[in-house]
């Protein structure tokens, strides 16, 4: 399920109708110790040997694309290199190669991923969910938590957004003024579970 919000388009003249787009809500990111462990489950590799097969696996593409070489992985797509020049108005040939450096890695995703990935099914962000003080991932990350856990700590809450210990406190401060969350454990020991505006999917 993939989760969106719409958000306005930048508007080239003061006057006109309002143009609007709709954008991806994060929910999170999956690593390769997450990959890792999923396809250890459905093979009879470990997860160790699947996260050195991949690390080797990237080593090669590096050295692959450093020499002008495209990579291409069945299934998944083609990786390239593109350039920048540092001089602005470069003439060819009065720039050096020094002036030359790498600007981005390119990606194209191959037939078959693209088709695949034409079957997704998507659900608009609650809007009661973006007029909180509290941001649409962060919110979106505990909805996707509360479906397998009962309550969430601070300790759990920095790991889950990946926050600072100071963060974390002001973003459950937050969600309880919203009324998303509320503690149910006492003032010491705070235990937070979903409260009546916590977004239902």
């Amino acid at each position: 399920m993939i989760y969106y919000n719409f958000y306005k388009n930048p508007r080239k003249e003061k006057e006109g109708p309002e143009h609007f787009h709709p954008r991806t809500i994060n929910q999170g990111t999956a690593d390769l110790k997450v990959l890792a462990k999923e396809i250890e489950k459905g093979t009879t590799l470990t997860a160790a040997d699947i996260e050195a097969t991949l690390t080797a696996l990237t080593d090669q593409m590096v050295k692959h694309l450093m020499n002008g070489e495209r990579i291409y992985l069945k299934g998944l797509g083609y990786f390239s290199i593109s350039l920048r020049c540092t001089k602005t108005n470069a003439i060819p040939d009065q720039t050096r190669a020094e002036n030359i450096r790498f600007k981005a890695l390119n990606f194209k995703a191959d037939k078959n991923l693209r088709l695949e990935l034409q079957g997704i099914t998507c659900k608009r962000c609650s809007s009661n969910t973006s007029n909180t003080g509290e941001s649409i991932e962060v919110v979106n990350a505990l909805s996707k938590f509360f479906e397998t856990h009962s309550f969430i700590t601070r300790k759990m809450m920095e790991e889950l957004c990946n926050m600072s210990q100071t963060t974390a406190n002001r973003r459950l401060k937050e969600c309880i003024n919203n009324r998303i969350l509320k503690n149910e454990g006492t003032r010491f020991n705070p235990i937070y579970v979903p409260d009546e505006k916590f977004p239902i999917r």
